[in-house]
Order: structure tokens, then sequence, then C-alpha cells
């Protein structure tokens, strides 16, 4: 009997076929990237103001600062599974929605429980966007072009960080009327925004095959199995078996030959 592996197309395309709609997609991740950086660094500048107007000291701050991480830490792993049953598409999204609910929830706030609460609810959001993002590369782009598509994205956490560290005093804070509350609500908008964005990049027709690609398929191997009449000399027949990893076994007819019995 001889036993051969034969190779599977769907190992083989592990990425999209190359295509200019592909950058669309990176500026969607890139989006939510640059939205997530917004709502992690937005609520430092606003350390002073916020402890004078709920009433709590450094410490109770220090506390709700340093909430998200812990949960960042904890749902990370979680998250992943997550992100492999279900795709990017739909992870990235309920992503950013629990991050904007996030910001909204530090609006609402009036005690530090509330801004503790939001700080939780954003950990367990951001494992979403950060572990998603590059699931979303690896799909759409292969070779020395990943790379680069890597590197664009990665700035949109930096550059958020940046903006929000930059503008919420000097801009936000004076557009406002120097309302901290209304300010967290702009940046849970944004957030929103860029989720829709990302809803309508999806939606596009040019976005065939992501469904194909991204959701996670079993592991099929399949063995080539032939006899001939020197193998199995009672019957001689010769005929391929194909094995794969499931329960099914499917046989092969087409091209069997029946031989005569050998002569005993």
């Amino acid at each position: 009997m001889a036993l051969a592996p034969t190779s599977n197309p769907a190992e083989a395309a592990e990425a999209l076929p190359p295509t200019p709609y592909r950058w669309t997609m990176m500026f969607g991740v890139w989006l939510l990237y640059f939205a997530f950086g917004t709502t992690l660094a937005c609520m430092a500048p606003l350390v002073p103001i916020i402890e004078a107007d709920i009433g709590i000291n450094h410490v109770a701050m220090g506390t709700i600062l340093g909430a998200w991480p812990v949960v960042y830490i904890a749902s990370s792993a979680p998250c992943g599974a997550l992100l492999d049953r279900f795709g990017p598409r739909p992870m990235l999204l309920l992503g950013t929605l629990v991050v904007a609910a996030s910001a909204a929830t530090r609006g609402l706030s009036d005690g530090y429980y509330g801004l503790l609460l939001a700080g939780i609810v954003f950990g367990l959001g951001g494992p979403l966007i950060s572990s998603g993002a590059p699931k979303v590369i690896s799909v759409w782009f292969s070779g020395k072009t990943r790379g680069l598509a890597v590197g664009i994205y990665f700035t949109g956490n930096a550059l958020g960080s940046v903006t929000a560290l930059s503008l919420t005093n000097s801009v936000m804070m004076p557009l406002f009327d120097r309302n901290w509350r209304n300010v967290m609500f702009c940046y849970a908008a944004f957030v929103v925004f860029s989720g829709l964005v990302w809803l309508l990049i999806n939606l596009h027709p040019r976005r065939a095959g992501w469904k194909r690609n991204s959701l996670p398929s079993p592991r099929r191997r399949t063995f080539r199995c032939s006899w001939n009449s020197s193998d199995i000399p009672s019957s001689g027949l010769s005929c391929s078996w194909v094995f794969s990893s499931s329960s099914s076994i499917t046989a092969s007819t087409t091209g069997c030959r029946q031989f005569s019995k050998r002569p005993e």
C-alpha cells in the first residue's frame, strides 16, 4: 500500500490576493486604533479637574487609572479566543462599542466607583481592538507589504494618545465651556464614529472573500492511498481513498478497475 500526503489548498492560501482595497481596510484599522489611543489618554490631562469636581484624592485617582491595565491583562486571552471564534470584523466593532461605552461612563460618573467602573469596561474592550488589528493585517497583507501595513496602523495608538494629551486642555475644554463630562461624551462620540466607518468599510462589495479567509476553519489532512492487484491478491481492486480529519471517509471510485483474480 502506497501512502502519500497531498497538499491542501486552504492551508496554502493564508492571505487574500493583493488588492488596492486592502489599504482601505488598513485605514479602518488605523482609525479604530487612533480612537482607542484618544480614549486611553484623554483622562490624564483632566486629573486635577476631575479630582476637585468629584472630591477624590490622588490615591483614589491612581486606582482608577490603574484599573484598566489589570482588566486588560486578565481579559486578553478570552478576547483572543473570541476573535478566533467569531472573526475580527464583528469583534473589532464590539470592542469599539465597549470602548465608547467606557468613555461615556466616565462622563456620567459622579463619584469614585463610577470612574472605576469606566476603567474596568475599557479594559474589557481594549484587547478586542489591539488583538484584532494585527489579525486583519495578516489576512489582507502578505510579504513585504505586511510589515509596512503593521508599521502604519501601529502609529494610530500613539497619534491618538498624542492628540488627546495635546488638545484636551487647550482645545476641547474651552470648546465645551470647561465641562470635562462633555469632553468625555465627545470622545465617546468619536469612537462610535470610527466604529461606523469600520462597519461601512466592511460592508463594501470589494471586501468579498473576508469570511472565507478570516474565520477559522478546521485543519484538514488529506492522504491518498492506492491499492493495486499485488497489494490485494484476493480481489485485485485498484482505487483511491481520501481520509480527512473528520469522522467521514470518502471513497473515490472514479477510475477503479477490476482485475481478474490471481490463480491460486
